[in-house]
């Protein structure tokens, strides 16, 4: 009796023990329990086993807390979603800013669920393995702001659910494949701020759905293709600080849904196309630092939403349209412009045949009352190799002893080495009486 007496006590002290440590808020130890790939339920073994395969490799300032005595759920980054009939799969990997280095695990290939991949933020060095080709699934790719080499895989033209695609601020190199045209359900395609090469290709014309086009800020060469002008869902294209030559392509004006024009620091040449008045929705038009010529089109004040418009260091000329000069709310640069040089027309006395050299002027100029400067100055010389119009070598010397007075910021042309038809600022005509100065356009 005495026994079951002392056994009842120790159960109802321990009881009294328990009960007193959860009153105050004291831990109760409990078993450890490990959750391994192989007990864990409905999540399936190869997902688990290839993420706890890439642990070592996914490095950083702090370690991942993927193990077998945590449950997968609580992993950092990884979720989850039920699929019938298999039950749960990884479907994202959300390991942006974790301080990430070394490179990018080949093995993220096998998780054929996964639906988005975002490493950007960190220090992940090295290539994107072409692997990432294998995620049928895939519908977003983060690998911007990091420090990856070498080329745009061409397997990522695979991922045909891909809508989008961000690779820039990296170090990668090499041309675009044109492959990625093969990205029917792509929206937006980033891939700024990298050393790409070569031109761009024509088959980017085939991404219907895109809306964001970045490629600034590469080596890309050759001329804009005409394909994009196909890209009817595009709102902004940003095809600037490049090294693209050519003219801009009128197709352009087909994006009607475009709010940004960015062609600027390239080596575009041509007049601007006065197509690019019809786009409606158009804010930003960068295509300053180029070498466009002509003047500005009149077309450009119908772009009512515009707000900036950068035509500077170019080679345009003319006057700029008074509507966009009047325009509120629009930042314009520059505000004036040189005037265009006007077509000198050729002198009649330089479509004559060459006569024999005359020793002396005519009489007709010896006779004049003006005083000039020695006759000798022009007549017979490459300003004036025929001396049929004295009045012609009159202007002439009139106009040589003028040269020194009307200085400026660059010197005249003028010299009897050269024709007086091409001297800056002069147009001569004939009459009946012989050729004459009618006009300084100085």
């Amino acid at each position: 009796m005495r026994k079951y007496t002392k056994l009842l006590f120790s159960l109802f002290g321990a009881t009294f023990a328990l009960g007193l440590l959860l009153l105050v808020g004291m831990p109760v130890p409990v078993a450890a329990q490990t959750i391994s790939c192989d007990n864990t339920a409905s999540i399936p073994i190869p997902d688990c086993e290839t993420l706890l395969g890439l642990k070592d490799t996914l490095r950083g300032r702090r370690s991942l807390n993927w193990s077998t005595s945590r449950s997968i759920f609580n992993w950092d980054g990884v979720n989850w979603k039920w699929r019938q009939p298999l039950g749960y799969h990884v479907t994202e990997l959300y390991l942006a800013w974790m301080g990430l280095t070394d490179s990018i695990p080949a093995q993220l290939g096998n998780l054929s669920n996964l639906e988005r991949l975002k490493l950007n933020s960190n220090q992940l060095t090295g290539s994107i393995p072409a692997q990432l080709g294998n995620l049928s699934n895939l519908q977003r790719l983060y690998l911007n702001n990091n420090q990856l080499t070498g080329s745009i895989p061409a397997q990522l033209g695979n991922l045909s659910r891909l809508e989008r695609l961000f690779l820039r601020y990296n170090r990668l190199t090499g041309s675009i494949p044109p492959q990625l045209g093969n990205l029917s359900n792509l929206r937006y395609l980033w891939l700024n701020n990298n050393q790409l090469t070569g031109s761009i290709p024509p088959q980017l014309g085939n991404l219907s759905k895109l809306q964001y086009l970045n490629i600034n800020n590469n080596q890309l060469t050759g001329s804009i293709p005409t394909q994009l002008g196909n890209l009817s869902n595009l709102q902004w294209l940003y095809l600037n600080n490049n090294q693209l030559t050519g003219t801009i392509p009128t197709q352009l004006a087909n994006l009607s849904n475009l709010q940004g024009l960015y062609l600027a620091n390239n080596q575009l040449t041509g007049t601007i196309p006065t197509q690019l008045g019809s786009l409606s929705r158009l804010q930003y038009l960068y295509l300053n630092n180029n070498q466009l010529t002509g003047t500005i089109p009149t077309q450009l004040a119908n772009l009512s939403n515009l707000r900036y418009l950068w035509l500077n260091n170019n080679q345009l000329c003319g006057d700029i349209p008074q509507a966009l000069l009047n325009r509120r709310g629009l930042t314009l640069n520059p505000r004036s412009l040189p005037a265009c040089p006007t077509a000198t027309p050729t002198p009649t006395v330089t479509a004559t045949p060459t006569q024999p050299p005359t020793a002396t002027p005519t009489a007709t100029h010896t006779a004049t009352a003006t005083p000039t400067p020695d006759p000798k100055k022009c007549a017979n010389t490459a300003a004036i190799p025929n001396p049929e119009s004295a009045t012609l070598i009159t202007d002439c010397e009139t106009l040589l002893g003028l040269k020194d007075t009307l200085r400026g910021s660059a010197s005249l042309n003028w010299s009897i080495q050269r024709s007086i038809s091409q001297w800056e600022g002069v147009t001569v005509s004939s009459s009946v009486s012989g050729s004459h100065v009618t006009e300084l356009d100085l």
